[in-house]
């Protein structure tokens, strides 16, 4: 059932609802299908895909692919899935996708419902079109165990060192802006498409505010901007772009976009998800790096070895912390959990910085890439002998004085935690027997005992398990009676009071640094630790390399020297993908951390390589002069004006002939909250803030998530990416709005349209209390005239001033708010009435969209 504010009646709040749907956009910004295809004829984008997007996606999908079947493309249907293939060209009643969607064989598709006769007719239709060549050009053959790298292989496109294309020629010169623009139209004439007409000047001035610092321009700003001469207007753009650019807020918005490929958080998650009180540091100095325009080769070569770079500094130890930001578990330390640590490091490594998936090829050789098992532990030798380390960023003293204070606390625990230990002591025991009897009990239903009896095994174990697993609280606890619960808390008392007597912890810098003798490194057979095989030595991915072993010492900084090498044919080309995507809303290639044979094709491939050089030579690694590029082209001043007939050829506007409308992301939506309403504090860097949270959703689970007194106030107000990231609690406003899940590397966030989101938009108290910010800040600024406030909220909120129609609609709306608020007894009924004026607002899609 919809919660509505105690305050306010029922009836009142319906029509703040109707308002919500009169004043400005009130409808989704139309999303089109996500298809790709090659089939020349039409027939799969025209009538098939339709077809699957309204019946197949939700379980073979973009997040979902049940029995690995991908339903998107004609090419991925055409792979097959777990069952192997599903259409046989030419013949649809021996293909299987034919006989499930008519119900011939089990279970049958779409579940819970059937295909009409019409739609299965299509389809048949299709399968028949289809001829083996055809087939043969879309899937991708699976790769058998054992292969050897040929020279074939290193000749798939992103494998291959880009060379400079020649700038197309175009008929439109004078629509050519730049060498972007070039490579656009060239697509465009080819295709006898257009692009479509410029954006007006307060939505391009919205977008690349948004789109270089994460926060709306301010109406004076916006202004300035609309009363720029025609004849200057070119020189007043340039100068905003090189404004926003030189704004600290770059930095924030742009290191948000490297964290959430990073993985960073401030836990480590699973089930006890202990805290990184040094995380921030990684976080500060990612968003550092980006306001220093730090040239990307030098970035890379800071977060992955620049402990070996910079040996006796303690601050470079800083940015390794991207090596060790993936999630652990803490509480258990052996070879297991090592070996899924390493697994992170390789699989973030390869796919953030190359666009390779070698994760896939921990357990068994890649199904479709050129990239054997071997090579995964070839690279996660490189990163064997990294330990996790903390280095002090104060004074030997001051650690010195520290080190003596805490001491001086762990003399006075000793007593009272020898006491704790008698009370727990039979409960760990068991604990401790009952794990290693389970582990004792698998071995003997799978490997056995090898050469030993199952009593020394047992022995063995638990001499292991005595040092490796720590038994938590909350297990013991579980076990006691009241009374020895009792007991024991009071006891827990004791201790805590005495901890909290502990000096507050000097600042240290977190990242790994490699041991002095680093050991041996083992081929896993099926990925498994248990069972080892040859022994490796560090070394590169063959495809990309001459298979050679690299040096036994500083194998990291030789990894970071091979990535940003000239000879590399990936790096420059995935980071300004990456680039292009957050500019334009999806890649040249869409599959950001996937260039491989599974990953997407460029749909620009001679832009995208004249991309990846101007970014290397010309640009000198710097991401400024990218931005500056790709925001001053005519192709991204487009508007989002449809053309039907340009819709129909090309459904996805992958030719890029408009601008396509997209959401704000997660933190976007809320710093705009708190910029818009004038609470936005912009004190930058430092430990992790925290937000209110609802007490129901963080007093669960077996210890506690965050501080139960968490409030918000100006200390909050602080931009999102200052968050403190938990990894069991995502903050519910951002996490609604699809913010990273920080488990593993995000290149690319989802953007969902559900329920949950106006729920949040409409009730939750951070928005409801931004609302009255707003009314309060309005109320200031634009005096007690109503039509003076009304135009002031839409100017703050949406960067325009109201329509007649809107002016009309909003004076009607606070005379009938007004009134039920006063007959309601409250004491300030206009500004009650205002501030639903603000909060319906804030529920707009214009607030909540670009374009």
């Amino acid at each position: 059932m919809l919660r509505l504010p105690r305050r306010i009646p029922r009836r009142q709040w319906m029509k703040k609802v109707i308002l919500l749907a009169l004043i400005g956009l009130a409808l989704v910004p139309p999303v089109a299908a996500r298809w790709e295809t090659d089939d020349k004829s039409g027939t799969f984008a025209k009538k098939v895909a339709p077809i699957l997007a309204n019946h197949c996606l939700s379980c073979h999908g973009e997040r979902i692919q049940r029995s690995g079947f991908d339903a998107r493309t004609e090419a991925s249907i055409l792979r097959g899935g777990k069952r192997g293939v599903v259409v046989v060209p030419g013949k649809p009643e021996e293909s299987l996708l034919y006989r499930l969607i008519t119900h011939q064989e089990e279970p049958a598709m779409p579940m819970g419902d059937r295909l009409g006769e019409p739609e299965i007719a299509i389809i048949a239709d299709w399968i028949r079109q289809l001829d083996a060549p055809v087939a043969a050009s879309g899937a991708i053959p699976t790769r058998a165990p054992g292969y050897a790298i040929t020279e074939k292989d290193r000749q798939w496109w992103s494998f291959v060192r880009p060379a400079r294309p020649a700038v197309p020629t175009v008929r439109r010169k004078e629509w050519v802006r730049n060498e972007i623009d070039a490579f656009i139209l060239s697509r465009l004439e080819q295709e006898r498409l257009t692009p479509a007409p410029p954006a007006d000047r307060r939505t391009l001035l919205r977008r690349v505010s948004y789109d270089l610092t994460g926060l709306p321009p301010t109406p004076e700003e916006v202004e300035a901007f609309l009363q720029v001469p025609e004849a200057k207007f070119e020189s007043a753009y340039e100068a905003v772009v090189d404004r926003l650019l030189a704004s600290p807020h770059y930095g924030e918005r742009w290191g948000r976009h490297w964290l959430d490929l990073a993985r960073y958080a401030d836990s480590g998650g699973y089930e006890f998800d202990y805290d990184r009180p040094h995380a921030w540091h990684y976080r500060d100095w990612v968003i550092r790096a980006f306001n220093e325009d730090l040239p990307y080769d030098q970035f890379v070569r800071a977060q992955l070895a620049n402990d070996q770079l910079h040996p006796d500094d303690p601050q470079a130890l800083i940015p390794t912390g991207f090596c060790r930001n993936g999630p652990t578990v803490d509480n258990v330390n052996n070879e297991e959990t090592r070996s899924d640590e390493l697994d992170d490091m390789v699989s973030t490594t390869s796919s953030v910085f190359l666009g390779i998936t070698l994760g896939c090829a921990r357990c068994h050789d890649h199904k479709y890439d050129p990239l054997p098992t071997r090579d995964y532990y070839r690279m996660s030798a490189i990163f064997s002998p990294a330990a996790k380390t903390e280095r002090p960023l104060v004074t030997e003293e001051t650690v010195a004085s520290h080190q003596a204070a805490n001491k001086a606390v762990d003399e006075r625990l000793k007593a009272v935690r020898a006491r704790l230990g008698v009370i727990d002591k039979p409960f760990r025991d068991a604990l401790l027997a009952e794990k290693v009897d389970f582990h004792v009990r698998l071995a003997e239903r799978s490997s056995g005992f090898g050469a030993k009896t199952r009593d020394e095994f047992r022995a063995e174990t638990l001499a292991r398990f005595s040092k490796e697993i720590k038994i938590q609280p909350e297990e013991i606890e579980e076990r006691m009676s009241p009374e020895q619960l009792s007991q024991r808390r009071a006891v827990q008392k004791e201790i805590d009071a005495i901890q909290a007597t502990r000096p507050v912890p000097y600042p240290a810098a977190m990242g790994v640094a490699d041991q002095a003798t680093p050991g041996k490194s083992y081929l896993f057979l099926r990925g498994n630790w248990r069972t080892k095989g040859e022994e490796v030595q560090p070394g590169l991915p063959t495809v990309l390399s001459d298979g050679r072993d690299l040096a036994p010492t500083q194998r990291r900084r030789q990894l970071a020297d091979f990535i940003v090498h000239a000879d590399n044919p990936l790096t420059a080309r995935v980071a300004v993908n990456r680039i292009w995507k957050h500019h334009f809303g999806s890649g040249l290639v869409q599959t950001l951390s996937d260039f491989g044979l599974t990953g997407d094709r460029p749909s620009h491939p001679a832009l995208l390589d004249w991309l990846a050089l101007e970014f290397r030579e010309r640009a000198g690694w710097r991401w400024k002069p990218m931005h500056r590029l790709m925001v001053l082209s005519n192709t991204y001043r487009q508007s989002g004006a449809d053309q039907p007939a340009a819709r129909e050829r090309d459904p996805q506007n992958r030719l890029r002939w408009r601008r396509e409308p997209h959401r704000l992301e997660a933190e976007a939506i809320r710093d705009s909250f708190l910029a818009v309403s004038g609470k936005l504090n912009r004190t930058m860097y430092g430990p992790g803030i925290f937000p209110r949270i609802d007490p129901d959703i963080i007093n669960t689970g077996s210890r506690p998530k965050w501080p139960l007194n968490a409030r918000d106030h100006e200390e909050t107000f602080r931009r999102s990416v200052y968050i403190f990231v938990k990894r069991s609690v995502l903050i519910p406003m951002l996490e609604v709005f699809d913010c990273p899940v920080t488990v593993i590397s995000e290149p690319s966030r989802s953007s969902s349209t559900v329920s949950p989101q106006a729920l949040a938009l409409m009730n939750n108290q951070f928005v409801l209390e931004q609302g009255r910010f707003l009314a309060e800040r309005v109320a200031r600024e634009a005096g007690p005239r109503a039509e003076d406030q009304i135009d002031r909220a839409f100017r703050l909120a949406l960067q325009r001033s109201p329509s007649a129609r809107e002016m009309a609609w909003s004076r009607e709306f606070l005379t009938s708010q007004t009134k039920g608020h006063a007959g309601l007894g409250r004491t300030s009924p206009e500004a009650e009435a205002l501030r639903d004026l603000c909060h319906a607002l804030f529920n707009l899609n214009e607030f909540l969209y670009l374009d």
